[in-house]
């Protein structure tokens, strides 16, 4: 599904588009997981319990790839494997420049129902963000 960045990214994007204050890209961002949809502030009721974890990935071509104005996975995510019992159904994804940090970009997903033992996968095809 199309991403967006949540409105302190795009303050953030602004500032530096404007030269107001410097931003540098993070190396790695944090692929965090959500029950409920985000919404334009980055909230939402994050999973927890059961081995979760947010996941590092790198922030580059390995993880993202552009076609024209469109930033996507360039391949399927694991999100880790629940234990002990499951994450519920996540709706929404999202990314940090730190675990628990603020999201900058963020997505509500097609529900995927997770189970205990079973690895969780975000599809390349449910995270994208376009600027127009």
């Amino acid at each position: 599904m199309p991403g967006s960045k949540t409105n302190a990214h795009a303050a953030r994007w602004l500032d530096h588009e404007y030269g107001l204050a410097p931003y540098v890209a993070p190396a790695t961002r944090y692929l965090r997981l959500f029950t409920t949809a985000i919404d334009e502030d980055g909230v939402g009721t994050e999973a927890a319990g059961n081995g979760y974890a947010p996941v590092a990935v790198p922030n580059d071509a390995t993880t993202f790839v552009r076609t024209g104005q469109t930033v996507s996975l360039v391949a399927d995510l694991s999100c880790g494997t629940p234990t002990g019992g499951d994450w519920g159904v996540i709706r929404g994804a999202g990314f940090s420049d730190t675990p628990g940090g603020a999201l900058t970009l963020y997505s509500n997903v097609t529900p995927l129902q997770t189970v205990e033992g079973g690895e969780v996968t975000l599809p390349a095809g449910e995270f994208s963000h376009t600027e127009t």
